[in-house]
């Protein structure tokens, strides 16, 4: 059960945090890896990070940066970091237990629409943030990567970073696509461990032997190490004594002299 940061203060604390820094590399690693994936498979322009065009001085072929590619990678890793920083502001994985109690697969039924309107939206504001950033600052890693790689750049194409690079709408429509796919991989996760952590568990009322004491529901309810443990005992116990004499009777039997 994650925390929740109670002042701007401490929410900073949190988004600058190591272990909240790997988490944010990890999303930016995988989403450069979708975006990769995708580039592969869509293929024309966005195939490879190179092509071959011809230089403008000497009339040769030289190979120059293909700005398309490196514009999807980076959408990938920008949607990545992002994902994982609103998972911080809006508390994306914070678990809470459902009062009215539903079959797994009716709760997951239920999520599916919310899950791909919340995904494209999302993505669609993603895609507006990028584009201005990389119509501010996208010189800056294109240069880079261009020095590094001893990449020319083709004058013949118009620059991504320009007006005229960004009215291209088939462009903002395959990355509008690939970052819904992506945001609904990342949603599908949180609400499938959402459904599973909060699923009912019956904890044993009281245990013959000592080794599995642990485990009861009297010594789980008093326990604060594991949170979500308690919550799934006190989540047992509400149905216990809802809908299970049975079980009630052992509950009534242990406070017997």
């Amino acid at each position: 059960v994650p925390s929740i940061p109670c002042s701007r203060v401490a929410l900073l604390a949190e988004v600058l945090h190591p272990r909240r820094c790997l988490h944010s590399l990890v999303h930016c690693a995988a989403g450069m890896l979708l975006m990769w994936c995708v580039c592969v498979m869509a293929g024309g322009r966005y195939q490879t990070l190179h092509s071959p065009c011809v230089h403008s001085e000497s009339g040769t072929v030289v190979m120059c940066l293909n700005e398309y590619h490196v514009f999807m990678l980076l959408a990938g890793a920008f949607m990545g970091y992002s994902h994982s920083l609103l998972g911080v502001v809006q508390n994306i994985h914070y678990v809470s237990f459902h009062i009215i109690q539903q079959y797994k697969y009716m709760r997951f039924k239920g999520s599916v629409w919310w899950l791909v309107k919340c995904s494209a939206i999302q993505s669609l504001y993603s895609v507006r943030n990028y584009v201005i950033l990389y119509f501010l600052f996208g010189h800056i890693p294109r240069k880079w990567i261009s020095n590094t790689l001893s990449l020319h750049r083709d004058s013949s194409a118009s620059s991504l970073d320009s007006f005229g690079g960004l009215c291209d709408v088939l462009l903002f429509y395959q990355l509008w696509i690939s970052g819904t796919f992506l945001l609904l991989i990342w949603n599908l996760t949180v609400v499938l461990f959402r459904i599973y952590a909060t699923e009912p568990y019956s904890f044993p009322v009281q245990s013959s032997f000592t080794e599995d004491a642990e485990e009861c529901l009297p010594k789980v309810l008093t326990e604060n190490n594991v949170l979500v443990m308690k919550f799934l005992a006190l989540q047992d116990l509400a149905l216990l004594s809802q809908h299970s004499p049975s079980r009630r009777q052992e509950v009534f039997s242990l406070s017997q002299p």
